[in-house]
């Protein structure tokens, strides 16, 4: 509705017309909606870090390695990635990005309050004290002569500077993974094992398990013997060399590096699934030449990485190269005091510290 006005300024006519609000008819609400949408299908699941004996299932999500990755497929024991099957049966979520530079240091804040006097930690070689996550942890070792000789000499490096203690050894001079379960009722590679025999006789050296072995009774199996171990150190591959490498993946009957390898760490695993196993490959050495040990080398850091198992590259690390394994190794093979003080047991320590 308008209303209309009309005046009239030094004989001009002028005429308004202005609208009034409030006088056209309102607008209606329509009813509201009452049709609920389909439920969406389930959303991912995170299951923490990737462990090796869990089964998972599509949609489920694991840490590895910094990088996320979701299951595609149901699995068990397939590393999201180095294992034969990770593209099949894993995604990337999300990649670990690189490390960005360091900022610039900030400004010194001012000075606390004293805090509670501590306990005492480990004794540093320089008088120092020393705070190790592995305090306390529990040493398991099986190995050849580079573990059995020479008084235990990396062995002592590491409980030194970790405060680990060394609770079960079973070490003896060329020993190999085909041979390494011999005090187990030396089964054939790729059997099962049995109990641990203390009067089984190596017959290379003519002596019983009894005087190789730390921390076993005879009868015992090997789940027995790990429940006083925390952490597995295998440390072999020297003397497997003369055997067919084979590939990632083949069975553990088949008489290959990589099936006896796979023979070994699953009766660990087997026996403890909690058990932390960690290979240490061996050094450059004069025992072969040094492109044969380097596949032997890649074979267990290919084989440790398809089953989340830590590898300690002795060979990449151990410092022994064609100009120092005179000074380094007695006969090009074994750790001299050197060796062993300043090179081999600080890099499995270092290695360990770095897994807890």
């Amino acid at each position: 509705m308008r209303v209309h006005f009309k005046w009239s300024t030094a004989g001009v006519f002028f005429i308004a017309s202005i609208p009034l609000a409030g006088c056209g008819t309102s607008a209606q609400t329509g009813p509201s909606g009452s049709i609920t949408g389909p439920a969406g299908p389930p959303g991912l699941i995170f299951m923490n870090t990737y462990n090796p004996a869990t089964q998972y299932a599509a949609t489920d999500v694991v840490t590895y390695q910094g990088s996320s990755y979701v299951a595609l497929s149901t699995s068990t024991n397939v590393a999201p990635i180095g294992a034969s099957l990770s593209a099949t049966n894993w995604a990337v979520v999300a990649q670990a990005g690189a490390t960005g530079p360091t900022g610039p240091a900030g400004p010194q804040g001012p000075t606390g309050a004293a805090g509670a006097t501590g306990t005492t930690g480990l004794q540093g070689a320089a008088g120092m004290n020393m705070v190790s996550f592995l305090q306390g942890k529990k040493l398991g070792v099986q190995g050849d002569s580079i573990s059995a000789l020479f008084n235990n000499a990396w062995q002592n490096v590491v409980t030194t500077r970790t405060g680990m203690t060394l609770t079960v050894q079973d070490a003896v001079a060329g020993r190999s993974f085909a041979s390494s379960l011999q005090c187990w009722g030396n089964p054939s590679v790729g059997q099962p094992i049995g109990n641990y025999n203390a009067n089984y006789v190596i017959a290379v050296w003519g002596i019983p398990c009894s005087s190789t072995t730390i921390g076993l009774t005879d009868g015992m199996t090997l789940a027995q013997s790990l429940a006083n171990v925390d952490i597995e150190v295998i440390q072999l591959g020297t003397n497997d060399q003369p055997l067919p490498l084979g590939v990632l993946g083949d069975a553990t009957n088949t008489g290959t590096f990589y099936g006896n390898m796979r023979w070994v760490a699953e009766a660990y695993i087997a026996a403890k699934p909690t058990l932390r196993l960690v290979l240490v490959t061996p050094q450059f050495n004069g025992y072969q030449s040094a492109a044969t040990t380097l596949q032997y080398v890649n074979a267990m850091v290919a084989y440790g990485s398809s089953i989340g198992a830590p590898v300690i590259n002795m060979y990449k690390l151990g410092g022994v190269n064609s100009l120092t394994i005179n000074t380094l190794t007695t006969g090009g093979v074994h750790p001299t005091p050197v060796g062993f003080s300043n090179f081999y047991g600080p890099v499995i320590a270092q290695g360990l510290q770095q897994i807890y």
